[in-house]
């Protein structure tokens, strides 16, 4: 509004959607757990592409707090899903580490597989610093599954400032040790919510534009 100087009711809100007749809730995958050996684990997930140009997106920033949620947590396994020229730089870093027992690298993963893992897992994260929307915040919580995301970049828009998922400062390690492990102690929650991210929501707002350009 300040770049174009604009009066504030010449503009609607048109936020990204997704389809919440194919991201729901479904039981667990017994073949998953078999496949990465989740059986009785606490499971962590990312889905993104592992591109140089997007590094924005947090893995450097989970992978060096996984020492830490290890020693919380020793059953935990962090699943990174999605492929790109970055792949062997963090593949590295987790070796560095000492921690490839605990961070398994699933490469690319078709749709089905996707919504699987989201109800494999116990919490989704991508804390980063310049996502610009990101549906698989959206995605996994209509699979059930808690989010954490950033509180630099658009992902606390999308979990409403924090109202349906947990906030970290990818600046700061600590910070999300904490929203992850507030996630994982919170893994019943429903979120009504997310019927503002749906079809019909965002047929209606399309309306009320149209609407308002007939005025």
């Amino acid at each position: 509004l300040k770049w174009l100087k604009v009066h504030e009711d010449k503009f609607s809100w048109m936020p990204n959607l997704i389809d919440l007749e194919v991201y729901k809730k479904r039981p667990k995958s017994l073949y998953i757990e078999k496949k990465y050996r989740l059986q009785n684990k606490k499971v962590l997930l990312t889905i993104s592409r592992l591109s140089k140009a997007e590094r924005y997106k947090g893995h450097d920033q989970l992978i060096s707090v996984m020492p830490r949620l290890i020693s919380l947590y020793p059953n935990i396994r962090y699943l990174i899903a999605g492929d790109g020229d970055d792949r062997k730089r963090l593949e590295y870093r987790v070796a560095e580490l000492g921690i490839e027992e605990y961070v398994m690298f699933l490469g690319y993963v078709s749709h089905e597989e996707k919504l699987d893992l989201y109800s494999a897992s116990d919490v989704f994260v991508m804390v980063g610093t310049g996502e610009g929307f990101g549906l698989v915040y959206l995605e996994s919580l209509a699979c059930g599954t808690p989010v954490v995301g950033s509180i630099l970049d658009a992902s606390k828009e999308v979990l409403l400032d924090g109202k349906i998922g947990e906030l970290a400062d990818p600046r700061d390690l600590e910070s999300i040790v904490k929203a992850v492990t507030n996630a994982l102690n919170n893994l019943t929650r429903e979120y009504p919510e997310l019927i503002e991210f749906s079809w019909p929501k965002y047929f209606a707002r399309i309306k009320s534009a149209y609407k308002k350009l007939l005025l």
